[in-house]
């Protein structure tokens, strides 16, 4: 899984900036658990194993303030 999330982290980053930059970091093992147990749900092991890589995205280009899902060829 991190190496494969690592490639697509690699390719945004050379091909969509904005979504690069719009990752969020992953959580730390405690957080994830803490998650798991808010949930009161069953996470599969590659959910478990993936939010340490990335929890979602920031809502807004935190380099030009735009809506991070927005399409536009504007990159810097």
């Amino acid at each position: 899984m991190e190496t494969q999330w690592g490639r697509i982290v690699d390719w945004c980053a050379s091909n969509a900036p904005a979504a690069a930059r719009a990752f969020r970091p992953g959580k730390t093992p405690a957080a994830v658990d803490a998650a798991i147990a808010a949930s009161r749900e069953t996470w599969t092991d590659e959910l478990r194993e993936f939010y340490p890589l990335q929890n979602g995205i920031e809502r807004e280009d935190p380099k030009t303030g735009a809506f991070a899902g927005s399409i536009s060829r504007r990159t810097t």
